[in-house]
C-alpha cells in the first residue's frame, strides 16, 4: 500500500500530471489533501446535516473532474479545484433546494372543489364546499392576478425556480409574492 507521506513533496500539478499519465492510486493522495477544503465547504454550503454527505460527494467527483480537465500553464491547481468544487456543491445545492416541496397532504387546488371530510352528511358537505369557495373567491379578491398565480404554483408543490420559470418573474419576485400573500391573508385573517 502506497503511504501518503512519500507525495508530500510533490505540488498538486506534479501530482495531478502523474494521476492524468495512468498512475493508478494517486488521486487517493490527492484527495486526502483536499478532503480538509471540500468537508469545510460542503458544511459551508449544507443547509441540513443530510446535506453534508451529498456535498463531500459532490466535492469529490469535482476534485476528479477538476483533475481531468484542468489546463497546466492556466492557473494553479488549487484555484481551479476549488473553483470545480464550489461551482458542483452550489449546483447540488439548487438541485437538493428544488427537491423540497410542499407535503403532498398539504396540497390543495385552489380551483377544484376537492374532497369534503364527511362524505355521509351532504348538509356538512355543502357547508363546506361554500366556505372552501368562499375562501377562494376571498383569496382571489385579496390577491392581484400574478400574486394568485404564484399562490397557486407555490400550493402545487412548484419549487420558487420552476415558479419563476413558468411565470417569468426573478426568484425575488416569487419571494416577494409570497410574502405579501402571507401578509394580506394574516392581516385579513385577523379582521
Amino acid at each position: 500500500m502506497t503511504s501518503f507521506v512519500e507525495f508530500d513533496g510533490l505540488s498538486d500539478e506534479k501530482l495531478v500530471s502523474r494521476i492524468r499519465s495512468g498512475e493508478d492510486g494517486l488521486f487517493s493522495e490527492l484527495a486526502h489533501r483536499y478532503l480538509p477544503l471540500i468537508r469545510y465547504l460542503a458544511a459551508q454550503y449544507s443547509l441540513y446535516s443530510i446535506e453534508t454527505d451529498d456535498l463531500i460527494q459532490e466535492g469529490t467527483i469535482a476534485l476528479y473532474d477538476a483533475v481531468r480537465d484542468f489546463r497546466a500553464g492556466e492557473s494553479a491547481f488549487s484555484s481551479f479545484a476549488v473553483l470545480c468544487i464550489r461551482r458542483a456543491m452550489g449546483d447540488e445545492r439548487k438541485t437538493l433546494g428544488r427537491k423540497r416541496r410542499v407535503p403532498l397532504s398539504l396540497i390543495v387546488s385552489l380551483d377544484d372543489s376537492g374532497e369534503f371530510s364527511d362524505a355521509s352528511n351532504p348538509e356538512k358537505m355543502l357547508i363546506e364546499q361554500e366556505d372552501y369557495e368562499n375562501l377562494t373567491e376571498l383569496i382571489r379578491l385579496e390577491l392581484s392576478e400574478m400574486e394568485y398565480k404564484v399562490l397557486a404554483e407555490f400550493l402545487a408543490g412548484s419549487s420558487y425556480a420552476d415558479i419563476s420559470g413558468k411565470l417569468g418573474i426573478s426568484n425575488k419576485s416569487v419571494d416577494n409574492a409570497l410574502r405579501r400573500i402571507r401578509s394580506k391573508l394574516k392581516n385579513k385573517k385577523s379582521v
